[in-house]
């Protein structure tokens, strides 16, 4: 199975746009490690970790993506699934809501005609 890591916008106004891989299950904010970072990379590594052990341990193949964002002090770092293990993998992370601080999850359908894809 293919992963894919083609993007699409998924909120979008005049000033603001964000980008989200199609087949995401998971991200964090990452805004660096100085003192004063409210989304360290520490956390945000760990966080991903415990997603990529759950998917190790149900034999999910995975890859990771770093997406930039309009704000230059922040990374989005995503994990991404093939189309057909995406909603197996979100039903297998669920309980880390309560577990994470960082940790979102992209339920979002592929399919909503309201999604442009982009080329990249």
């Amino acid at each position: 199975m293919k992963i894919s890591q083609k993007l699409m916008i998924t909120e979008k106004n005049g000033w603001y746009y964000r980008l989200e891989p199609i087949y995401a299950i998971c991200g964090v904010n990452d805004t660096g490690s100085g003192s004063d970072s409210p989304c360290p990379s520490e956390l945000a590594s760990k966080e991903l970790d415990l997603v990529k052990k759950i998917l190790r341990k149900n034999k999910i193949r995975y890859i990771t993506k770093s997406v930039p964002t309009m704000n230059i002090f922040c990374i989005k770092r995503f994990i991404i699934v093939s189309e057909e293990d995406k909603y197996k993998a979100l039903r297998l992370i669920d309980h880390l809501r309560s577990e994470t601080r960082l940790l979102y999850f992209c339920w979002r359908s592929h399919s909503n005609d309201s999604y442009d894809d982009i080329p990249y």
